[in-house]
């Protein structure tokens, strides 16, 4: 018995060793060289120096606060504005609830554009916030100024949450504390085949201590056999039953609310959210120019 024990132990601490491992090697091959992408500008509106430099402003304000500021240009969108952002967030960044991006894309063909925010981002620009971005974009993209544009959308997205984290009332955000951020980019690999090899070993463990273990509790049971009623557990005569029938005693019926566009009040810090074609949430303003 305590040789098994010994066993057990053992095997635990080793798979409690391996998924230790696994946030550290997740940190692998994100060195300083690594290089994302913060301007989309397709439509060739933005000149080199431009784009390099509004690269620079929205990386530093992602990095700082830990979600994807991005500045994207394209004029061929073959889809609603709303739609095309999604497959975009979808195909550069990886797009779940926990995505947290804002988008300013600009559709230079039909001139429009979307201020798109998504994950929990979406509690941190208030209604008011959103509307003092599109217009102050608007007016610049009216005269073809779409540096400028990117300028004032880098440089507000900074301001802005930098004062909602600083008077958020809970403490949940806060400018003097560090976040860690993660981005996608190319894994290196190693003998264990990076985090998949590495993943897949700790779920073999896994099984494998779970097995023993479910093996060594069931040893200690003592089987009882399988009865279909409560009579095995009465003393003979303690209990006559004269009459058994079934008895309707009520009905309990539930509703639920369908979802729809919720606001939490303009002008007072709270946010609409907006549900897209396809059923995700956003929230955000779009327009012409």
């Amino acid at each position: 018995m305590n040789r098994l024990k010994k066993t057990l132990a053992a095997l635990l601490t080793l798979a409690l060793a391996i998924s230790l491992a696994l946030p550290a090697a997740a940190s692998d091959g994100y060195g300083e060289d690594t290089y994302y992408r913060f301007v989309y500008d397709y439509s060739g509106m933005l000149s080199d120096d431009e784009a390099e430099d509004i690269e620079s402003r929205l990386k530093e304000v992602s990095e700082e606060n830990s979600f994807w500021a991005v500045f994207h240009t394209s004029h061929d969108l073959e889809t609603d504005i709303v739609t095309y952002c999604e497959s975009f967030i979808d195909s550069h960044f990886g797009y779940t609830e926990n995505t947290d991006c804002i988008l300013l894309c600009v559709d230079t063909e039909q001139r429009q554009l979307q201020v798109y925010i998504c994950g929990s981002l979406m509690y941190e620009f208030s209604d008011d916030d959103i509307d003092l971005i599109y217009e102050s974009v608007v007016s610049e993209l009216s005269d073809d100024s779409y540096y400028s544009a990117a300028l004032i959308f880098s440089s507000l997205t900074k301001r802005l949450i930098a004062e909602n984290r600083e008077q958020d009332s809970d403490g949940i955000y806060r400018q003097d504390e560090d976040y860690e951020v993660i981005y996608s980019g190319e894994m290196e690999t190693d003998l264990l085949g990076g985090i998949p090899g590495r993943m897949a070993i700790a779920a073999i463990f896994g099984l494998i201590v779970s097995a023993i273990l479910r093996a060594y509790f069931k040893s200690e049971l003592k089987s009882v056999g399988v009865q279909s009623g409560a009579a095995g557990y009465l003393k003979d005569g303690s209990f006559n039953l004269r009459d058994q029938r079934d008895i309707f005693l009520y009905r309990r019926l539930s509703k639920t609310a369908r979802p729809k566009e919720s606001s939490s009040g303009r002008g007072s810090g709270g946010t609409t959210i907006h549900r897209s074609p396809s059923g995700r949430s956003y929230s955000g303003r779009g327009g012409r120019f």
